[in-house]
């Protein structure tokens, strides 16, 4: 059997599965160590607001409690939230792991506590005071690009996080030319992953060396940020990845409280764990596909596409190092997919809001691409009285073309698209 074609048209059994249906899988809420410590995060209950103060006196002199942080602390012992994630035109921002001045969504962590349960770190946690200054938040992209509105962070002088433009062959002549034009707005909402289980770590020092155990889909990545944030050797960290209990995307970045409940463990001489409430999830675990496309399509009368032309505005909600921004071009990129279109032009513009930071999510903007360029198909195919059927077979690439290069570079170098859509219709 061919090497590369010896997993192509046969049906495997899945090896996990008799573990997890015995109840054997193992999660990181089933690592226990001795003397495990819990910590506890106040989250904003504001979307934006100055902090004037955080007075955790009171917290850390409850029963059982080993110690709390706020984030004028963090100033002290780690840097910002290390910024791996590179993107041209993706204005970024020196962010801690817990809010130094101000906040800029609601669930964004202000202080912790660790203690030796978790009943006794959440009475601590109500003990905290948050003096804040409420400002007018920033929710849509109308308010982002409102003069009016406040700037989430003023060293950029805007509320564009993203700019990015791409354009190839001679669009406006291809417009000039068209006997139709189509033009039309669509939106996308916002999206939640929703695991079932929610974001779970654990840290134990030994030593100098530090161990983590993480519900993540990125173990290497979560070893370099906290090693970098923390200061930490990324040789003297050693990072479990256990069974995940579900991520989509959402799990793939490294949230603050990973460095948290290390630099914990290696500040208090405890192990420690971070259990996620599912309240905490829903207000504090990435989300995404919020985006809006202002689609213009230029068509011969019988359904020849000359040219595509795409504005997408995102929500991106407030800044952490994460992928999601990436999800935002690679929808604009991948608009033509497996259609015959030489010439496209996109801008995409993403807004800081006072929302949930944005991030990965299934289909890594695929997703939008497919869901935008088939309901235009669509919308072409009613506007020119042709059968939707019809006006794809019209433009779809075939195999004689095969390796394709779509006007954006991606390279389809196998397939045969037009037997799949025969088939499926």
């Amino acid at each position: 059997m061919n090497e590369n074609k010896k997993f192509l048209g046969f049906s495997y059994k899945r090896i996990e599965d008799q573990r997890f249906l015995l109840g054997k899988g193992r999660y990181v809420t089933n690592v226990h160590l001795p003397n495990l410590h819990y910590m506890g995060v106040l989250r904003s209950v504001y979307p934006h607001a100055y902090i004037k103060k955080v007075d955790v006196s009171d917290a850390v002199h409850q029963q059982g409690i080993v110690g709390a942080l706020t984030g004028q602390d963090l100033t002290k012992l780690t840097k910002p939230i290390y910024q791996w994630y590179k993107l041209e035109g993706l204005r970024t921002a020196n962010v801690y792991c817990l809010a130094t001045n101000k906040v800029r969504y609601v669930g964004e962590p202000i202080a912790i506590v660790v203690g030796k349960d978790a009943y006794c770190v959440q009475d601590a946690l109500e003990k905290i005071v948050v003096d804040y200054e409420p400002l007018k938040p920033v929710v849509s992209i109308e308010d982002a690009t409102n003069p009016n509105s406040p700037l989430l962070y003023d060293e950029w002088g805007t509320n564009i996080m993203l700019e990015h433009a791409f354009s190839k062959g001679d669009v406006r002549e291809a417009f000039q030319k068209a006997d139709k034009i189509i033009e039309e707005k669509m939106s996308s909402h916002r999206y939640y992953a929703g695991p079932l289980e929610t974001r779970c770590y654990v840290a134990q020092a030994v030593g100098d060396e530090l161990f983590l155990w993480v519900s993540s889909q990125q173990p290497y990545q979560t070893r370099t940020v906290v090693s970098q944030t923390i200061g930490i050797p990324e040789h003297k960290i050693t990072v479990f990845s256990t069974d995940l209990g579900g991520g989509f995307g959402a799990k793939q970045p490294t949230y603050p409280e990973e460095s948290l409940v290390a630099l914990c463990a290696l500040k208090y001489k405890v192990p420690v764990t971070f259990i996620e409430t599912r309240k905490e999830n829903l207000v504090s675990m990435h989300q995404a596909r919020e985006q809006v496309h202002h689609v213009k399509m230029a068509l011969k009368n019988d359904g020849t596409i000359l040219a595509l032309q795409d504005t997408v505005l995102a929500n991106l909600g407030a800044y952490l190092p994460t992928v999601g921004p990436g999800s935002v071009i690679i929808a604009a990129k991948y608009l033509p997919t497996l259609y015959r279109i030489r010439c496209y032009e996109y801008k995409v513009l993403g807004y800081a809001t006072n929302k949930t930071p944005y991030g990965a999510y299934r289909g890594y903007g695929k997703d939008a691409a497919n869901y935008v360029i088939e309901r235009m198909m669509n919308i072409a195919a009613r506007e020119l009285n042709l059968d939707p059927v019809e006006i794809r077979i019209k433009n779809i690439i075939s195999p004689k073309e095969l390796p394709y290069r779509s006007v954006t570079g991606g390279i389809y170098d196998s397939g045969d698209y037009l037997a799949c859509l025969q088939k499926s219709t």
